[in-house]
């Protein structure tokens, strides 16, 4: 890897402690001034750009993961990029990286023929942990702490298009299968996903939601109401909320398939986000965030951004209920990222520019403590932490 063009700034002790220190675990508005540190700033270089897909931040440590479509790469505390693993890239056979959410293990699709056959589950010093063929399944997802991954097949179908029903497997890190489960419908995009802690997964049928225990299958929850999209808290919780497939400006929150409230946004919804503890519940649409508590449905607050130009991309709320909000300028040419508080206060702003466009930029997420944020263009990517 070539030495890479950087700007950063050295961490010292006091932010190395506050990163390593867990956020917690109660909602804290009374707490609303938070201090956010800038960690470093790497401008990518041109073989780069554009060519990160997924990213997870190590936490208590100023370090992110990567994923590119030949490696999975480390980026250390002052910025500098070095490769931890190479994937087959071209050809026939190939791989592909997913990556646990805390960033401490990947998994590795293998494909043949553009056809996934296979899976790898690795820790980040390259020692497989779980090998599986498993040709049925035509993609897999990853448990946030990489414990477990779930693989998804269209019933038998090798086009997804044409499939009666989608089956979920449920594997341990040794690769064996703990449970199996079908979806009652066939569904219209692969919209499936853990819940925040990994003890649950919920799969988005063609009638609603379904959340199923990951050691054995059993269902939690049923929201039988079709839905657009979700985002699940931790499985002990029962909480979810969802846009309405129909509604598409409506939002609602569930505990355990019953409803707890419904609320119409300004826009159609795009973000929804739920605090890894369940404590907060975030939703956005195009031109403004409003942050919920699950007992209400009036929001805490709610933000809109500054210039009607401005378009959010993407929205992350953490167990303090600090957001982080990415949106990009209708010039497509510059973007912003905002870091608010429990309270809605502006508490962090950051202006971006940059020459490439997707409709995910700029992109900010949180660590699995809360406390670190990574912000990511297709040319840029900032860490910055906050306390």
């Amino acid at each position: 890897m070539q030495q890479q063009r950087r700007k950063c700034r050295v961490v010292g002790p006091w932010l190395i402690a506050m990163l390593m220190a867990a956020s917690p675990a109660q909602p804290a508005l009374a707490q609303a001034d938070i201090a956010v540190q800038s960690l470093w700033e790497l401008q990518l270089p041109p073989e780069l750009q554009a060519r990160i897909y997924e990213t997870a931040i190590v936490p208590g440590e100023a370090r992110v993961v990567a994923t590119t479509p030949g490696a999975i790469l480390r980026i250390d505390e002052q910025g500098a990029v070095r490769p931890l693993l190479q994937l087959e890239f071209g050809g026939a056979r190939g791989e592909s990286a997913t990556l646990a959410g805390n960033g401490n293990r990947a998994g590795i699709l293998i494909h043949q023929n553009h056809a996934v056959q296979g899976f790898r589950l690795i820790d980040l010093q390259g020692q497989t942990l779980a090998s599986i063929e498993a040709p049925l399944n035509f993609h897999y997802r990853l448990a946030p702490d990489g414990a477990t991954f779930v693989g998804i097949d269209a019933g038998g179908e090798h086009v997804q298009a044409n499939a009666e029903r989608f089956v979920y497997r449920f594997y341990n890190d040794s690769g064996e299968v703990m449970a199996q489960v079908d979806s009652v419908r066939p569904q219209q995009t692969l919209d499936s996903a853990y819940t925040s802690d990994g003890a649950a997964f919920v799969t988005n049928s063609g009638i609603g939601l379904a959340a199923y225990r990951i050691t054995d299958g059993e269902l939690l929850w049923r929201v039988t109401r079709p839905t657009r999209f979700f985002a699940a808290g931790p499985a002990e919780s029962g909480l979810v909320v969802a846009s309405d497939a129909v509604e598409r400006q409506a939002v609602g929150a569930f505990r355990a398939g019953s409803p707890l409230w419904r609320f119409t946004l300004g826009g159609n919804a795009r973000h929804l986000s739920v605090s890894p503890n369940g404590a907060f519940i975030l939703a956005a649409d195009g031109g403004a965030a409003h942050l919920f508590s699950p007992q209400s449905g009036d929001p805490l607050w709610s933000f809109e951004m500054p210039n009607q130009a401005l378009t959010i991309n993407s929205a992350a709320v953490n167990d303090r209920g600090v957001v982080a909000l990415g949106a990009q300028h209708s010039s497509l040419s510059s973007g912003l990222a905002l870091i608010l508080d429990s309270k809605g206060g502006v508490r962090f702003e950051r202006t971006l520019t940059h020459q490439r466009s997707n409709a995910w930029i700029p992109g900010v997420q949180f660590d699995a403590s809360g406390t670190a944020v990574l912000i990511r263009t297709l040319e840029e990517l900032i860490l910055v932490a906050t306390r």
